[in-house]
């Protein structure tokens, strides 16, 4: 854009703020009694205390340095300051301002209408930017200032948009409300006037009927006067109507519902956005009381009746809070209360403004919630127990009993099947130890895989009863079996220290988890291996005759002890990993499919991280089990390692686990004679199996 469209550009945008200034213009003089309808702010209310009631949840969103607020102003591009915190930062926005403006980041905010971020002239901060504006205008600029290495979640734009907005409906009612403060007071001063110009035009023509048979020209005089306050009578008349469509136009393009009603709680007005919510007409709600307008949630028909009677009582704005329900929908509604008066300044109605405010709430109360609760598991998080354990120390609980709890294999899991498997353990052992537990009883996940327990009135015996019936192993569930190790404590006196007791606790299971961590390890690869058992053709006879296969190569290759229980081990081990695989598969009765075989070739890996994770004594031959569908040539899997590449400890099993199962057979093939299985092993050497270790292995009868 050269100079002079740019010129031309500022030109049109001047032309039309004068014609929105105009317009306003024209609002003010129209707008006589708006405060009969709309009396939500107090005359007290200015800017400065809205912003700096606003201030702190601005803060609670982001770190801002400092921030400030900005109104359009009459010209353009012109935008007011009305706010900085801290002020001593306000010659540093002020500059910044001044920038933007000029470089059309303030139009791009605004054409926008969300957050725009900018680096400030010294390169030193960052700068936010997020317009001011209701659907129907655009008020101003928000600038805020912030490190410039500061992280910005999605989420604290959202809340942040979420504060801004509410902030300019707040200034749009406030404007709107000094609007209607000025127009009330003239349109007043025009009432009275004319009731005064009423009275004199009553005297004036007592005395002109009095003089009209003395003098005729006294009485034409009087006439023409009477015919031209009766003129200006019309024209006041005319206006006064005019300006009260106008107040009904401001009412119907409010997005908050309003209504008027009377002291009989009868509706004299509702405006668009009420008939919209409710689904009637302005014909059916003209006239109806409370109990009509309130159909939908009759139970709120008393509470409203009383806020009634409170306003028309005390002539003051009453606010309250509630839930309604709008056409079938459920609301959160901020109100607004206002008495409108008439003669005598008697309160003869009641402008009512309902304001949704269900996200608002919605929002506030997902925060409140997370904010005490544990995200994956839904129970308190430790934050909120250490507050409830403060609370419930008293005399009146005791005896109190501390529960202390950790997840057993969830290194395990996580390592094995992936965290994914892990949460879903740890979502598991949260249930089972809520299913136990009384109402009273307070449950929290304390960190990591470590959950605690509050048992008020509960003394020491009874305590590890419930402990012990919440370990109860659970070898049902899939894939890795439950169980969670306990330490328990309990306070019998006033005067012990519930933080000990805890501390007590804590030590207590990890003691016990020490002394039981290997058999538990072993406990949960016994029912690994149990459950492949059940599900595949890895029969304790198929590993028996594999051992003894392998046992004999072992030998005659003069193995150590050592190496000799290490191929036991993988023998007995090897397709652990085949656990994650559907029944389905494992008992297939024909040909794999390619995307079973693909399943089928990660068993390998799986199996690997299970030895790792599962048990100190496994953890030797993990690289074997690993290695045991490698083949001498290099086609095997996963890894595609050949020759003495592989392990020998699963270059032997190979060879034991094809005789094995040449020689037992399967749905898919049938059993055959050793001799055959003999030749079929042979017929394989320096392929799939390393030739010496065949050569070895027929050697024996």
């Amino acid at each position: 854009m050269d100079d002079r469209q740019r010129i031309r550009f500022l030109e049109e945008r001047l032309a039309q703020a004068n014609r929105e200034r105009m317009e306003a213009i024209t609002a003010l003089e129209m707008a006589l009694d708006l405060h009969r309808y709309l009396p939500t702010l107090d005359e007290g209310t200015n800017p400065e205390s809205l912003l700096e009631e606003a201030s702190p949840r601005i803060r609670a969103v982001l770190p801002f340095r400092a921030f400030a607020f900005y109104l359009v102003g009459e010209g353009f591009p012109s935008f007011d300051r009305i706010y900085c915190d801290p002020v001593s930062w306000s010659a540093f926005v002020e500059r910044e301002k001044t920038l933007l403006v000029e470089d059309g980041s303030f139009s791009w905010a605004i054409d926008r209408r969300k957050v725009v971020a900018v680096t400030s002239s010294g390169r030193e901060e960052k700068i936010l930017l997020h317009v001011l504006a209701t659907p129907s205008r655009v008020l101003g600029m928000f600038l805020g200032v912030l490190d410039p290495k500061t992280e910005i979640p999605d989420v604290s734009l959202i809340f942040l948009s979420v504060v801004l907005n509410s902030v300019a409906s707040l200034i749009q009612n406030l404007q709107l409300f000094r609007l209607v403060q000025g127009l009330n007071g003239e349109l007043v001063e025009r009432v009275f006037a004319l009731e005064r110009s009423g009275r004199d035009l009553q005297r004036e023509r007592r005395e002109l009927q009095g003089k009209a048979q003395a003098a005729e020209e006294g009485l034409d005089h009087a006439n023409r006067t009477l015919l031209q306050e009766m003129a200006q009578r019309r024209r006041v008349e005319e206006a006064l109507r005019s300006q009260e469509e106008q107040i009904r136009a401001l009412f119907e393009s409010s997005p908050d519902s309003i209504v008027v009603l009377g002291r009989d709680g009868t509706c004299l007005y509702a405006n668009g956005a009420f008939l919209e919510r409710t689904g009637s007409s302005e014909e059916r709600v003209r006239g109806q009381g409370l109990e009509e307008l309130l159909s939908e949630t009759p139970d709120q028909v008393p509470f409203w009746r009383e806020a009634l009677d409170e306003v028309f009582a005390s002539g003051r704005t009453v606010r309250r809070e509630t839930r309604m329900v709008f056409h079938g929908r459920a609301v959160c509604l901020e109100s607004t209360l206002s008495p409108i008066r008439g003669k005598g300044d008697e309160v003869c109605a009641v402008g009512v403004i309902w304001r949704d405010v269900t996200e608002r709430r919605l929002a506030e109360e997902r925060i409140r919630f997370l904010s005490y609760h544990d995200p994956l598991t839904g129970l308190y998080n430790r934050r909120y127990f250490e507050e409830e354990l403060v609370r419930v120390d008293t005399p009146r609980q005791l005896p109190m009993s501390l529960l202390i709890g950790d997840v057993d294999g969830l290194k395990l899991t996580n390592d094995a099947f992936g965290h994914q498997e892990g949460d879903r353990l740890l979502v598991d052992a949260a249930e089972r130890i809520r299913k136990v537990l009384r109402g009273e009883d307070i449950l929290a996940r304390w960190g990591g895989d470590e959950f605690v327990v509050v048992l008020p009135r509960t003394d020491a015996a009874t305590a590890r009863a419930v402990a012990e019936r919440i370990s109860r192993y659970d070898e049902a569930r899939i894939p890795i079996p439950c169980r969670i190790t306990f330490g328990a404590a309990t306070k019998d006196r006033e005067d012990q220290d519930l933080g000990q007791v805890l501390r007590e606790a804590e030590d207590r299971m990890y003691a016990r988890k020490l002394l039981e961590r290997e058999g538990v390890r072993r406990q949960i690869l016994s029912a690994l291996m149990d459950r492949l058992r059940r599900s595949t053709f890895e029969s304790e006879a198929h590993t028996e005759g594999v051992g003894g296969a392998a046992r004999r190569v072992g030998e005659l290759l003069l193995l150590p002890q050592e190496e000799m229980r290490w191929l036991e081990l993988l023998c007995c081990y090897h397709d652990v990993g085949m656990i994650d695989l559907p029944e389905a598969v494992l008992r297939k009765p024909g040909p794999l499919d390619a995307g079973e075989w693909e399943m089928v070739r990660k068993h390998p890996e799986l199996g690997y991280r299970i030895a790792l994770s599962s048990s100190s004594d496994l953890a030797p031959v993990a690289e074997t089990i690993l290695c045991h569908h490698e083949r001498f040539d290099g086609t095997g899997y996963p890894q595609g390692r050949r020759g003495e590449e592989i392990p020998l400890l699963s270059r032997i099993l190979a060879i034991a686990d094809s005789y094995e199962v040449l020689t037992s057979g399967r749905p898919y093939r049938p059993a055959l004679s050793p001799r055959k299985a003999r030749e079929e092993i042979l017929r394989g050497a320096g392929s799939r199996y390393d030739p010496e270790l065949v050569r070895l292995f027929l050697s024996e009868p």
